[in-house]
């Protein structure tokens, strides 16, 4: 399928769709006994073979590999299948009795368990399921979704605090925690906004003007003297480019989370050029990154990129960095970034963060391709980060490297973006989340048939243009797609020059979107005729024969038409023209050398009209009087082929 891109106007290739996806997490214990590989947590597919092995550290021994309390392997290598389930192994050592000595008692850890209820309510600064070691304190903030107010934290049946911003301490096992979360659409104020932490130098900031994210800073730190404090932001919100920035201006900063960003799609050339960063988060709306963007960044360890698809790199944008950099991505979109430039050039691992992703099923009907073309675009109601699909011949779409707890709305929109069908509140869940349009809206295309008097289809002679109510343009020939039931269009037919020379200019007209029948016919109408006649004299006042008489019109204010006849033996003529006021009447000059009849008594010669009456709406005209030109006018150069005379 082909894609619009995760978002602003880009438009790459879709990325392939991730199956089922599981994490697995693998431990040590105790710590410090031994190594594993591969280590921590990551992110595999449905039935994926991952080769584990563990090595004991000095003095100690390999035990065994447990799940829980369940023994998995007591090999120190195996072979471990993906199971549809998170997983959590643990490789256990013994201190090995050979040294006399036990060593220090390595520090055991623990998993931090965090839920939202409602799962649409919020999100948190800390990922579900993060290990910490026992005696950590770790400190917790409470986003809230458009709509929701926070309500408290609770651990077991007791609520241990109604503020969004909440420490607990690691102690001998997991913990779990809800965040609650209270739905109040008219909230007037956003109590998890703009936080900062002077102990930890830790600033959230997700409450700001675009292009002020620098100024809503300062506020929340207390003032600009103290950026040098500030080791790590987190933003949330729409930005402008001028606001990253901030990197360099928190000269202290090493971590920069823009993973909830919105509002750019490209990171500009020297971005963050010299800046002390560590780590960095990049949201999944970007697109490229200019030249340069992290270049003498030497303390860079670690970019996490949630695109399914790499960003375009512009030249050198790792310049300066170190030779070990890490970037995570989503699992799926591993084979991607390392076929891509630059990219390829780093150590590519799975993002750590539980990442989720969001089907979307078309009902059977859009088989026959109705939707085809039109565009599923998946908006985050905290960041406004849009997502988008161009829909293809395919009824599934998968929105993957989705945040788990994040929240999005589904839109369905035509060509045209207006919404067709939407499903909102949509929480990415690490099991997955399904979403089904329960109504779309019908959509209804338009024919326009030019036909002529005598019936005959001239549809393809013709250019027609359509607008919509307000004369905004939509489209251009007979037909007019996916339009809705009861909304007005206008359009506006243009002749080409053989149907402008006889046929009235078109008005424009205005339809109404019927759900019925759209077939829609225009007659076009002839403009009427008119004989006229007279007589051409010669100065003398005898009647001219075989004088040419010609009528020019100007159809349409664009066509031009002429008519031409000569005079009979008794110098009368008669022409049928177009009853249209822009006309004109002449008479070729030359035209009585030869032809004039040799019984007449008048010389041969060059001769020119005279002055006549206005014909507007008359049949019969006055006479036409030709004069010899003078000598004079014969030696005068200009264009006197033909004498016209404007009635």
């Amino acid at each position: 399928m082909a894609a619009w891109g995760q978002g602003g106007e880009f438009n790459p290739s879709n990325p392939a769709e991730p199956g089922q996806m599981y994490f697995l997490t693998v431990n040590v214990t105790p710590e410090g006994a031994g190594s594993v590989s591969p280590g921590g947590k990551n992110q595999y597919a449905l039935g994926q073979r991952i080769d584990l092995w563990a090595s004991a550290a000095t003095n100690y021994r390999f035990v065994g590999w447990r799940q829980g309390a369940a023994p998995v392997s007591d090999l120190a290598s195996f072979s471990y299948t993906i199971p549809a389930a998170h997983t959590t192994l643990t490789a256990v050592f013994e201190y090995a009795p050979g040294n006399p000595e036990e060593p220090s008692p390595v520090p055991l850890q623990h998993s931090l368990f965090l839920s939202a209820s409602p799962a649409e309510g919020g999100w948190f600064n800390v990922g579900s399921g993060s290990i910490f070691k026992e005696g950590d304190v770790i400190g917790l903030q409470a986003y809230l979704n458009s709509g929701y107010e926070f309500a408290g934290w609770k651990r077991g049946d007791e609520i241990v605090s109604a503020n969004p911003s909440y420490s607990v301490t690691m102690g001998t096992e997991d913990i779990s925690l809800v965040g609650l979360f209270r739905f109040n659409p008219g909230s007037p104020s956003n109590p998890g906004a703009n936080h900062w932490d002077a102990a930890s130098g830790e600033v959230i900031v997700d409450d700001f003007v675009a292009g002020n994210l620098m100024g809503a800073i300062d506020d929340v730190i207390g003032g600009s003297g103290n950026r040098s404090k500030v080791v790590a932001i987190t933003v949330a919100g729409a930005v402008s480019s001028g606001d990253l920035g901030v990197a360099r201006y928190c000269s202290a900063c090493m971590s920069l989370d823009l993973k909830r960003i919105s509002g750019i799609s490209s990171l500009s050339s020297y971005a963050f050029d010299g800046s002390q960063l560590q780590k960095i988060s990049l949201s999944a709306e970007i697109t490229s990154i200019g030249a340069y963007a992290f270049r003498n960044c030497t303390n860079l360890s670690e970019i996490n990129c949630y695109s399914m698809v790499p960003p375009v790199l512009e030249q050198n944008v790792f310049e300066g960095t170190g030779e070990n950099v890490v970037l995570r991505v989503p699992q799926a979109a591993i084979p991607q970034y390392s076929a891509a430039a630059q990219w390829n050039q780093l150590t590519i691992l799975p993002l750590m963060e539980e990442i989720g992703a969001l089907s979307v099923t078309l009902p059977e009907t859009a088989s026959d391709g109705r939707y085809k073309n039109m565009t599923l675009e998946l908006v985050n109601t905290k960041s406004a980060q849009k997502l988008r699909f161009v829909i293809t011949d395919k009824l599934t779409y998968v929105f993957g490297g989705l945040i788990v707890g994040d929240v999005y709305n589904l839109y369905l929109k035509n060509t045209g973006g207006v919404i067709l069908g939407e499903v909102r509140e949509l929480a990415v869940t690490e099991e997955g989340t399904d979403a089904v349009f329960d109504s779309i809206l019908s959509l209804y295309d338009l024919n326009l048939k030019v036909v002529t008097e005598r019936e005959e289809d001239v549809s393809n002679r013709v250019v027609v243009k359509w607008y919509d109510a307000d004369n905004k343009y939509l489209s251009q020939g007979n037909d007019l797609k996916q339009q809705l039931a009861n909304d007005k269009v206008r359009y506006a037919i243009e002749l080409d020059r053989v149907l402008g020379s006889k046929y009235m200019l078109p008005e424009v007209r205005e339809y109404t979107v019927s759900k019925e029948s759209n077939a829609l016919v225009y007659a076009l109408q002839p403009i009427d005729s008119l004989d006229i006649s007279g007589v051409v004299k010669g100065e003398d006042g005898r009647l001219i024969s075989g004088a040419v008489v010609s009528v020019s019109q100007l159809l349409n204010g664009k066509y031009s038409r002429s008519v031409i006849g000569k005079t009979d033996k008794n110098g009368k003529y008669r022409l049928n023209v177009y009853n249209d006021a822009r006309r004109s009447l002449s008479l070729p000059t030359g035209t009585l050398t030869k032809p004039f009849p040799a019984r007449t008594s008048m010389p041969a010669g060059t001769w020119k009209p005279c002055n006549c009456l206005s014909f507007q709406e008359q049949r019969s005209l006055s006479a036409l009087r030709i004069l010899p030109v003078s000598r004079r006018e014969k030696r005068l150069k200009s264009r006197r082929d033909i004498q016209t005379i404007r009635m």
